[in-house]
């Protein structure tokens, strides 16, 4: 929860540059396991707007060799608040 706080503020902050926040990459295949990697370098999120942007957390559990991650089941919804903290929303 932490990392994932940190990730949204250094977005929102990032003005549209690259940034390293420590982000995961999900891939999904055609049976749609899901693929959990570290994004390598940085990254550029010039859509995060800290007044109405939000990241969603949703529950991934191992599934053999992959990650099953529920869309179905959203946990916690995180939001910048009006003074640049993190209001977190259980779902």
């Amino acid at each position: 929860m932490e990392a994932a706080k940190t990730a949204l503020q250094i977005r929102a902050m990032s003005g549209g540059l690259p940034v390293d926040d420590g982000a995961h990459v999900v891939d999904f295949d055609e049976d749609g396991r899901a693929t959990v990697g570290h994004a390598q370098g940085s990254v550029i999120y010039p859509c995060v707007d800290a007044q109405v942007s939000y990241l969603d957390l949703f529950p991934a559990s191992r599934d053999g060799d992959g990650w099953t991650i529920d869309v179905n089941c959203l946990m916690a919804r995180l939001k910048l608040g009006p003074r640049g903290g993190v209001q977190v929303e259980n779902a």
